[in-house]
């Protein structure tokens, strides 16, 4: 059987819109090993060289080229020269 219709407007009122389900998350991004470095070495960069903010992760930036658990270690990449035109 087909089902009833109704055309009034205290009948259009009542229907209410099914909400949506959401979608389970399926997980986080495995971190990298600069991530974890810096994790654990954060507190003492700081400590240390007595920065704050951005300055204690351009250090751990300079400090990870070194470190032993970088796998490239020692192999900075090489700079790139400016074209003319973007300067």
């Amino acid at each position: 059987m087909p089902k009833e219709t109704s055309n009034t407007i205290e009948d259009a009122i009542d229907v209410k819109p099914k909400p949506k389900a959401r979608k389970k998350p399926t997980g986080y991004r495995v971190k990298s090993k600069f991530q974890i470095w810096c994790r654990r070495n954060r507190e003492r960069v700081r400590d240390q060289y007595n920065l704050s903010g951005h300055d204690i992760q351009k250090k751990l930036c300079e400090l990870w080229w070194d470190a032993e658990e970088n796998p490239n270690r020692g192999q900075r990449p090489e700079k790139k020269s400016r074209s003319p035109s973007a300067l």
